[in-house]
């Protein structure tokens, strides 16, 4: 179920447009149905992203980011969650380019 974020252990990120909002209501429907709490965070750029990453840098129960069409071009293994073993990364974007540390790296 969504919340408000306390205890919750999967954040997803999302772009605003049709193919993301399809995206997430798949996947929110498979969470649903499995009982499994996340957060959907709606993302405009890069900053957004930044930023919600930053606020998310002190949460304890942090396990998974799912990145839906948004994040291709950052490079996730410059930032902090990198350096946290526990932390899974899913990023799904179509949008090109890439950044190459993402698509080359474990």
């Amino acid at each position: 179920m969504e919340q408000d974020g306390n205890g919750c252990t999967i954040y997803i990120f999302i772009s605003n447009d049709v193919d993301s909002i399809a995206s997430l209501k798949i996947l929110t429907s498979l969470l649903k149905s499995d009982e499994v709490q996340f957060v959907s965070i709606p993302v405009f750029s890069n900053k957004d992203i930044e930023g919600e990453i930053k606020k998310l840098s002190e949460q304890t129960y942090l396990r998974s980011m799912v990145f839906i069409n948004c994040g291709g071009t950052f490079d996730f293994t410059e930032q902090w969650m990198y350096e946290k073993k526990d932390v899974n990364m899913y990023l799904m974007d179509y949008h090109r380019p890439y950044h190459h540390a993402n698509v080359n790296e474990d």
